[in-house]
């Protein structure tokens, strides 16, 4: 199986989001969702994720208020999306400065 990037998770709460119009989620029910479309998709609880999610829903959200922008989901998503990123870009990087190799068990958004 696959591992899916966060991009494809975001995307899979977002079309939950916008499909259900009988009951639209809270902004906490979308994230709750992003968590258990992993929890689903990789068959465990990934708490590194989920508090990387909880990091950037904040971040973004935050980015979002200083800079007076429209608070929409889809902005919050949006930055959301580039914090995740840079967080995976990070935890890449450091992972291969240690090891020495690119040739590392990241464990986060890459395809096996």
């Amino acid at each position: 199986m696959k591992k899916f990037g966060i991009l494809l998770i975001i995307f899979l709460g977002l079309q939950s989001e916008l499909n259900s119009q009988t009951h639209p989620m809270t902004d906490d029910e979308f994230w709750n969702e992003i968590k258990q479309v992993r929890r689903d998709l990789t068959g465990r609880n990934d708490i590194e994720f989920n508090k990387k999610v909880d990091y950037c829903r904040w971040w973004s959200e935050s980015v979002v208020r200083h800079k007076e922008e429209d608070t929409s989901l889809s902005n919050v998503v949006s930055y959301s999306s580039k914090c995740m990123k840079h967080l995976t870009d990070l935890t890449n990087q450091t992972l291969k400065d240690v090891t020495g190799s690119e040739d590392h068990n990241s464990h986060v958004l890459d395809d096996e």
